[in-house]
């Protein structure tokens, strides 16, 4: 067994899942499922985890407590209890049958003075469904009695949803309790919920340390701008004359990188940010970026600090159009993910960028293959022409980075789009020295699994079969099968 502390080590090197980019294509998937994927919400792995030995149960059961998923009220009723100590936590009652003690794991932690388990809880995600508001009003306040506990809190995700209601205004306790949470580096607000525009200059001074910020669905204010100048001078305790001078600068957010817009209303969530001083800002999300004019003025003041920019559309009314009007906005671009608009010629223009490094594209290719093959091959020659500007920019030296292109659709049309033209892409690329990728990083089209034409069912029943190599388990389950077989031979 591993020295505690170089346990302890390895653990801090396994952070929380990191989503700039949550802009997706149609159909969009809730904007959870990304990190679901990838995050660390297994039950049976945890659990599996804490059962390894009593030595690295104390050290694994800060980092299973460390990400707490709620998907309904009943979790959510059960969760509130459990952090207050008001009931007995049956689910962890498993745990103390590898401890030669009667003593419940509850009563252990009580007995310690821990505070079960908020003060381990560093990210919280709620996504459940209220039928009413009368509903959403009793959730909110036990979201805020969770979230009061959770004093570690680094990231909360909150998507609670109520039937018939497209912009839900976040209740005052939800928003009083985040004020609390001092460490927070991530605000997301993924459904149709959110603070609004006056919550908003009440609650950012308070999270000093916030990195990433979703803005949620925000109502649009009824405040004049000179109201809206008093509400920030009665938040920052400024002089009248101070804040005169910096009415368009008020709250300062030092560390915040990261800005996802909702998809609406926009134009609430950027007369806010006007109001934001953003030293650091570097990446920005928008579901349609709408170049008018509070867009403007918000690129005017902070285009030449963005590096990454995540849309599904750019939409211009005057040229330059589209992804050239963003090239020549924002000098210190390095990434670049929107839907190239193939068949519209004002969208064709030259590629010249100092900085560019990757291109994510999106919606290029259908979500279904046509049964035609004339229309597919036209559908892989326009993405073909597309890549061919790209990379006659490249090799003229007029993207001098580039060095990536991503097709981020990831249906099985895409998949056999990949398949059947990818070598003709994928040698325009190669010949400019651009690596092209499917959406998850691998090669077009050398690196793609093959298009399986067996059913689902029979692949699981002929696994030997079709495969007869047994496939190795990842490497930290062959190490503690070592040593949970280890320590069995010595009891025998």
């Amino acid at each position: 067994m591993l020295p505690p502390e170089l346990l302890r080590h390895i653990f801090s090197f396994i952070e929380d899942v990191e989503c700039f980019d949550t802009v997706r294509c149609q159909p969009v998937p809730r904007r959870y499922l990304v990190e679901m994927e990838r995050g660390r919400r297994n039950i049976q792995t945890k659990s599996a985890l804490l059962l390894v030995s009593w030595q690295f149960y104390e050290i694994a059961i800060e980092l299973a407590w460390s990400w707490i998923s709620i998907y309904s009220s009943t979790r959510l009723l059960w969760m509130d209890g459990v952090i207050t100590k008001r009931i007995p936590s049956k689910s962890l009652m498993h745990l103390d049958r590898h401890r030669n003690t009667t003593q419940s794991y509850t009563d252990t932690i009580e007995n310690n003075g821990y505070h079960l388990p908020g003060c381990w809880i560093r990210r919280l995600d709620i996504v459940i469904s209220a039928p009413n508001d009368l509903a959403y009003s009793h959730q909110s306040r036990i979201v805020a009695h969770i979230l009061r506990a959770c004093t570690n809190l680094r990231v909360f995700v909150s998507d609670i949803s109520v039937k018939s209601v497209d912009c839900q205004r976040t209740a005052s306790f939800v928003l009083d309790a985040l004020k609390s949470l001092r460490h927070l580096t991530r605000l997301d607000w993924a459904g149709h919920e959110g603070p609004s525009f006056e919550d908003y200059i009440h609650l950012l001074p308070h999270l000093t340390k916030l990195e990433q910020w979703t803005t949620g669905r925000m109502a649009s204010p009824h405040l004049s701008d000179k109201e809206v100048i008093q509400l920030l001078q009665q938040d920052g305790e400024e002089d009248s004359e101070q804040s005169e001078e910096k009415e368009a600068r008020a709250i300062v957010l030092r560390n915040l990188k990261v800005i996802q817009v909702s998809d609406r209303p926009v134009y609430s969530c950027l007369r806010l940010i006007s109001h934001l001083d953003l030293p650091s800002l570097t990446h920005l999300a928008f579901r349609h970026l709408d170049f008018q004019p509070r867009t403007n003025s918000l690129f005017s003041a902070l285009g030449h600090q963005i590096t990454h920019i995540y849309t599904h559309d750019i939409r211009t009314s005057v040229g330059p159009f589209g992804y050239a009007h963003v090239l020549v906005i924002c000098p210190n671009l390095q990434h670049l993910t929107f839907s190239p608009r193939l068949r519209d010629e004002r969208h064709q223009q030259s590629w010249r960028h100092a900085r560019l490094r990757s291109l994510g594209l999106r919606a290029v290719l259908p979500l279904t293959m046509p049964k035609e093959d004339q229309l597919a091959n036209n559908i892989a020659s326009s993405l073909e022409t597309f890549l061919r500007h790209v990379s006659g920019a490249r090799i003229a030296s007029d993207l001098p980075c580039l060095t990536t292109i991503r097709i981020e659709d990831s249906d099985d049309a895409a998949l056999e789009y990949e398949t059947r033209f990818g070598g003709a892409w994928n040698e325009l690329c190669c010949a400019a020295g651009i690596r092209l990728e499917d959406t998850k990083g691998r090669r077009i089209p050398s690196e793609l699994p093959p298009i399986s034409t067996v059913a689902p069912q029979d692949v699981h029943e002929g696994t030997d079969r079709v495969n007869p190599r047994r496939k190795r388990p990842p490497i930290l389950k062959r190490i503690f099968g070592h040593v949970v077989g280890g320590m069995r031979r010595k009891r025998k």
